[in-house]
């Protein structure tokens, strides 16, 4: 229920939702464990930052940032056609280790928070690209950041 609710706010618009959508995204405690994988995940958590996507009011980035989310998204892009074009092990791998590397450089100087607004601001460029957007959402990549 708390999914959809986050969701309508997201699609009506209301620019008075981005501080209860924000405070979702980052503190809803409701979990989902996949029973085959058991990985953890956050819907709601998922939910409200799609809808604060959809609002169009993320606090602005510095070009830095920026620069930073523009090269997690074309890492994404690469690996999601690495994979599923069947590249090499090693391409993918070295994209991974890119990708990883630059997460942990946004971590070390800036911390969670900073990683989440950059992850955020991927999903938001994704979205403007529908057939990548929907790989987007099935890869775990950033999810960590969105939940």
């Amino acid at each position: 229920m708390r999914t959809y609710a986050a969701s309508a706010l997201g699609n009506i618009g209301d620019p008075e939702a981005y501080g209860p959508l924000t405070e979702l995204a980052e503190h809803d405690p409701h979990t989902f464990k996949n029973p085959f994988s058991y990985a953890v995940n956050y819907p709601v958590r998922n939910a409200a930052n799609y809808a604060i996507v959809q609002l169009g009011i993320e606090r602005p980035l510095d070009e830095e940032n920026e620069n930073l989310a523009g090269e997690l998204l074309r890492l994404l892009k690469e690996g999601s056609r690495a994979w599923e074009f069947h590249s090499s092990k090693l391409a993918f791998d070295e994209l991974d280790r890119t990708f990883k590397n630059i997460e942990d450089n946004i971590l070390a100087n800036g911390g969670e928070e900073r990683m989440q607004l950059v992850a955020r601001r991927v999903m938001q460029i994704a979205m403007s690209d529908p057939v990548f957007y929907e790989k987007f959402k099935k890869s775990n990549r950033l999810s960590p950041w969105l939940r």
